[in-house]
């Protein structure tokens, strides 16, 4: 957790960067001062996570050789870079996250059967290790849900239009394929970013939200 948030001093509660964030959301991006503080402050934490995890590996060394050794995140952080915060927007610097296994002496490590890894494979790797099962890690698709602004942020929706209001709360998909990336507003049935063949990923992106829809698919997160 080293590496999360506060990451202003005198914000240990996070107040200062939750009202930043609810007012980039709201006006599409600004300059604020305590968007410069973030952007200055990010880096000696995240320096100080890497410093810490190689501090503990090296401990942990003699005894490595037999064990599953996992580093990944759940989410990355914007800095303005396409937003701020982590937990409304679907983009790379949040949903591209590094994931780095190293697997126990005895254990061949499988083939990496798709270009994308989801943190949803996770599981399965471990289960590789404690159960014997034979691990699926890749896949030709990977994808992404944001279900609107989350109720820390601080924004008080009562007080806007209808429409800024439904941009804030809507749901949204981001799918990553051979063909490129796309984000799907599900809840206004439009495209909002389709990068690589448009054709392709708009006609997957609507296959896959019509099987989402369908009964009896569980709804997971990703």
């Amino acid at each position: 957790m080293e590496a999360h948030s506060p990451y202003l001093r005198n914000d240990l509660n996070d107040k200062l960067y939750n009202e930043a964030i609810a007012k980039w959301v709201i006006n599409n991006g600004m300059d604020d001062p305590v968007v410069e503080g973030l952007r200055k402050s990010y880096p000696r934490h995240a320096a100080y996570a890497v410093k810490r995890a190689v501090e503990i590996v090296r401990v942990l060394k003699p005894y490595l050789g037999d064990s599953l050794v996992i580093v990944t995140s759940d989410h990355g952080e914007l800095l303005g870079d396409g937003g701020l915060g982590h937990g409304y927007f679907l983009r790379d610097g949040l949903l591209r996250v590094p994931l780095w296994v190293k697997w126990p002496s005895w254990v061949k490590p499988p083939r990496q059967v798709g270009p994308f890894v989801s943190l949803t494979q996770v599981p399965s790797i471990i289960r590789a290790v404690i159960d014997n099962e034979e691990p699926r890690v890749g896949s030709s698709v990977a994808i992404s849900e944001s279900f609107g602004i989350a109720p820390y942020h601080l924004v008080d929706v009562s007080k806007l239009s209808y429409e800024k209001a439904l941009k804030l709360l809507t749901h949204r998909v981001r799918i990553y394929t051979r063909y490129g990336a796309a984000t799907y507003n599900v809840n206004l049935e439009e495209f909002e970013e389709v990068n690589g063949d448009e054709d392709v990923l708009m006609k997957m992106t609507r296959s896959l939200i019509n099987y989402l829809d369908s009964p009896g698919v569980v709804p997971t997160e990703d």
